[in-house]
């Protein structure tokens, strides 16, 4: 069970984290727009203009919550799934071995995304920059919850969602090439950064490895934040210089 009964109702016979998968992608995105939006109007209207700097990082923050309020729902439901099945439990191998493992893949992950931007014309994910560099150059408190959006909170629930969900699903019902390779895909597409594509199936696949070896989410979800942190800290303090 879902936790949501129009849900169940829906999709009886359908693995519920598929289900919860799906339905998480759906909520995230019109969660996103609708806090973008009345964070807009509210700049708006206090500022005369609308401006973007905060705008970004409360969608993020906001859409978030209520992605997680859905997981907490569907993990107290009646006939909820066990939390080994989705990811919930410690990494079934040492935590030498975990780490060693994360750090391996983060580097393996980072030199083959340098050898691919050195091999096409790539110029970054423009859009996510410009919104993440514009809160960056807003306040101190936009750039503090930017940070906290894209480094801590939204690797979390993305490796809920695309991992403990959608590549259990996958790997029970097919194999676990099939779980990695799927899951990895459908994170990439979902971000709709076309130019992004590969780079963001690489890191999907290197998360993919993770929770697939350990078993457990939070190899996965430290391997993300790495990657995310990175990226924030090069725009915010590399290239912006500040």
């Amino acid at each position: 069970m879902t936790g949501f009964p129009f849900l169940d109702r829906l999709f009886p016979n359908t693995d519920s984290r598929f289900v919860m998968a799906a339905f998480l992608m759906v909520a995230l995105l019109v969660a996103q727009f609708s806090f973008a939006l009345v964070a807009s109007v509210m700049a708006s209207a206090a500022n005369g203009e609308a401006t973007t700097g905060m705008v970004f990082p409360i969608a993020l923050l906001g859409s978030n919550a209520v992605c997680f309020w859905i997981v907490w729902r569907n993990l107290h439901a009646p006939q909820h799934l066990p939390l080994a099945s989705i990811g919930f439990i410690p990494s079934r191998v040492s935590m030498g071995t975990t780490l060693g493992l994360v750090l391996l893949l983060y580097l393996s992950a980072g030199m083959l995304a340098g050898l691919y931007i050195q091999l096409v014309d790539y110029e970054g994910q423009k859009a996510t920059t410009e919104m993440i560099v514009a809160a960056g150059n807003d306040t101190m408190l936009a750039k503090i919850l930017m940070m906290i959006a894209v480094v801590v909170i939204g690797p979390i629930l993305e490796e809920i969602m695309f991992r403990g969900y959608l590549q259990s699903a996958l790997t029970d019902r097919f194999s676990p090439a099939i779980g990695i390779a799927g899951s990895a895909f459908v994170f990439a597409a979902f971000h709709f950064q076309p130019e992004a594509f590969p780079l963001l199936a690489l890191i999907g696949a290197a998360c993919g490895i993770a929770y697939h070896v350990t078993q457990s989410l939070w190899p996965a979800v430290l391997l993300h934040m790495l990657n995310n942190a990175a990226f924030i800290v090069n725009l915010f303090y590399v290239e912006g210089q500040g």
